[in-house]
């Protein structure tokens, strides 16, 4: 009994943590501030694109289970105690050919059987889960869920997927209706392509929950038609040097299409790369004893032509001294200059 208290205790630790480091909040202010278990910041909620809304979650008639505020940004589930699964959907469908996000914040904290977004068909009868306490997205080949856990669903398999999020999240559901591909965000971070083959389906956003006084918070619900932009930036956040080389050369163009697409972010992984200073030099011997040498490295000053030539006198200072042709290399992933 004591070793399964200890092992309960540090995983209550490293679930606790891990709910900590995926918060978007990053003020313990924010979290100082919570009024009847329910976080009152703003992050997330005034950035660009935020605040813009193409629909609306609707309740059915009769409900007690589901409470709106704010516009119906605000939902709280369950506002007295929980007797089962409360489910909410879109008042829509997801128009096809187009790019859609939306995006959810948590507001409270989440915890028992399951708290999901995701989307869902019309097929699904909402009502039928009122006295029912399951994982309820993804539990028929008619939704696709992202469980709190961190786990996705559909037609009954599940699956490891992502992080686990709770109070402070910000989650965000990319749907690509011109793909097929639904994939998840958690504080504007990818976790990848989730769900595949959903273009045939007419499908609505729906969210669900069986924890009593649960709250989230809708911050945006958006869609674009395809662009090559939009790929184009996809790929860039993926790769240190191209994002760097897009920040500093091109920033205005990065501010317009960063406000534009805003969900589409690098990781932190990809933004400290990015960020980080650039070796002063990168020699790379080669068999035939060419010496080269990235493009990102200047060459002006008599010291740094001294370290690339070997310690030969600078040939930077008289041209007519110049004695060493330098040839352009074209290669797939960077610009180099080889030495003859």
């Amino acid at each position: 009994m004591y070793f399964r208290s200890c092992e309960r205790q540090r995983a209550n630790v490293k679930n606790k943590a891990e709910l900590l480091a995926n918060r978007y909040c990053s003020s313990e202010v924010c979290f100082s501030e919570i009024k009847d278990g329910i976080l009152q910041c703003k992050c997330g909620e005034n950035d660009a694109m935020s605040n813009k809304f193409e629909w609306k979650f609707v309740k059915e008639e009769n409900t007690s289970d589901i409470v709106f505020s704010n516009e119906n940004k605000d939902i709280l589930f369950h506002p007295t105690y929980s007797h089962g699964t409360a489910v909410l959907r879109g008042e829509k469908p997801f128009a096809k050919n187009r790019h859609h996000y939306w995006e959810v914040k948590m507001i409270s904290s989440l915890y028992g059987t399951d708290v999901m977004v995701g989307v869902g068909s019309a097929n699904i009868r909402l009502a039928d889960w009122k006295y029912q306490f399951c994982s309820l997205l993804g539990l028929d080949g008619q939704s696709w869920g992202y469980s709190y856990k961190g786990n996705i669903q559909h037609d009954q398999l599940g699956r490891k997927y992502g992080v686990k999020y709770g109070m402070g999240s910000l989650v965000g559901v990319h749907l690509d209706m011109w793909r097929g591909t639904l994939e998840y965000y958690v504080n504007r971070r990818p976790m990848g392509t989730a769900f595949r083959n959903l273009k045939r389906h007419e499908v609505y956003p729906m969210l669900s929950s069986t924890a009593a006084k649960s709250a989230v918070r809708i911050t945006c619900a958006v869609s674009t038609e395809p662009t090559l932009q939009m790929y184009c930036l996809k790929v860039v956040v993926k790769k240190p040097a191209l994002y760097r080389e897009f920040k500093q050369e091109m920033p205005q163009i990065a501010r317009i299409y960063e406000k534009k697409y805003f969900w589409i972010r690098p990781t932190i992984d990809i933004q400290t790369r990015a960020l980080a200073v650039p070796k002063r030099q990168n020699k790379r011997e080669r068999s035939d004893g060419l010496n080269f040498l990235t493009c990102e490295e200047n060459l002006t000053s008599d010291s740094e032509t001294e370290d690339v030539y070997g310690g030969l006198e600078a040939t930077n200072r008289k041209k007519s001294d110049k004695n060493k042709r330098i040839r352009s290399l074209g290669l797939e992933d960077d610009c180099v200059f080889a030495i003859v």
